[in-house]
């Protein structure tokens, strides 16, 4: 078993995404992972400056140098209605900067 009496040695690794979702009230506008810890830190960074100084969520992602994006778009099911919206999720949704 091995490790000190005691010591929990790990049994798993995880892979972990760093991410972010960023919204307008109830609609998505992309969701930011981080390549690295300066990708968390600029996600991280864009929320402080909204939650805490007032400034409002751009509806286009800004340019991360160490972020991914994940861009979604919307569709409407039918023309009579406004609020029935799918989320269209596919490869060309996802663009680096």
């Amino acid at each position: 078993m091995g490790g000190s009496a005691g010591m929990v040695e790990p049994c798993v690794i995880l892979h972990i995404l760093p991410g972010m979702e960023y919204r307008n009230g109830d609609r998505l506008l992309y969701i930011g992972i981080a390549r690295n810890g300066n990708g968390f830190r600029e996600l991280n960074e864009l929320m402080t400056d909204v939650n805490a100084n007032g400034v409002t969520l751009p509806e286009v992602a800004p340019a991360f140098s160490g972020v991914f994006i994940w861009l979604f778009r919307y569709r409407q099911e039918n023309s009579c209605s406004t609020s029935a919206k799918d989320l269209l999720l596919s490869d060309d949704n996802i663009i680096e900067w």
